[in-house]
């Protein structure tokens, strides 16, 4: 009996041929330079730091936001006190671009997180002629020597790295990794895209003092986040949640 690919494979698969595309078209390679880490600063500081992203569809929920203005949105969402911003750019299960972060820089001043399947080293010179300030790297996807790799090829190019867990096994393999500053805790499974919150909570007590740690996924309640406040998260990313509430509804006080 054949076994279907997960959607994760699928998406894999896809990014593949995309990335034969990008050599063919010849993107530009970006010389070493020193690191802003405008992003990692940005998620740095003693409160709970909100990474809002620019999303307009998923592969499980479909489209989320039918009016979609990414520049729009990325400024609502720096009025609303986001520390950070997350930006889809797969055009083909999430409906993004790599465009919307070029049009984001030019209107946002917040941090930008590139949210890729990123495989190969071009997609991070991509990255870099975008204008993004970091990268999310999905240990799921990527052997121990491409997660080696590419984590010291993106900052030398510049780029922060957020890196990216949803098990225990990935989080000990992540944290091999030389010069990890970051890391994600992922609660959303990407081969069934189903949720579980208790995930980031049962992975962040692994994780050694050091290490920024970012929540990502399913949170839509001010009582979730003073949950992940309480237990020593820096970060949170939010995502489809911020399609039904505003900043302004978690934080009341804002």
């Amino acid at each position: 009996m054949t076994t279907l690919p997960t959607i994760l494979e699928q998406i894999v698969k896809t990014k593949q041929a995309e990335i034969e595309a990008l050599y063919h078209d010849g993107v530009p390679r970006s010389s070493p330079r020193d690191r802003l880490k405008r992003f990692l600063t940005a998620i740095q500081k003693p409160s709970l730091s909100i990474i809002a992203e620019v999303k307009k569809a998923s592969p499980s929920r479909g489209v989320i936001r039918g009016q979609f203005n990414p520049v729009a949105i990325s400024r609502q969402f720096a009025q609303q006190g986001a520390a950070a911003l997350s930006v889809l750019t797969d055009p083909t299960y999430f409906q993004g671009h790599p465009d919307f972060i070029r049009d984001i820089r030019a209107e946002c001043p917040l941090p930008i997180l590139r949210k890729e399947f990123i495989l190969d080293d071009i997609q991070l010179h991509e990255t870099c002629q975008l204008g993004a300030d970091a990268v999310l790297l999905i240990a799921a996807i990527l052997s121990d020597h491409q997660l080696y790799d590419l984590h010291h090829k993106a900052h030398e190019l510049g780029l922060d790295v957020l890196v990216e867990v949803h098990t225990e096994a990935e989080l000990q393999r992540v944290l091999t990794v030389p010069n990890i500053e970051m890391i994600g805790i992922n609660n959303r499974n990407l081969h069934t895209f189903s949720v579980d919150l208790n995930v980031s909570l049962r992975l962040r007590s692994q994780i050694p003092d050091g290490k920024l740690v970012v929540a990502e996924s399913g949170y839509r309640t001010t009582e979730e986040l003073i949950q992940l406040l309480n237990h020593g998260f820096d970060g949170v990313l939010i995502g489809e949640g911020l399609a039904y509430l505003s900043l302004n509804d978690l934080f009341p006080s804002r």
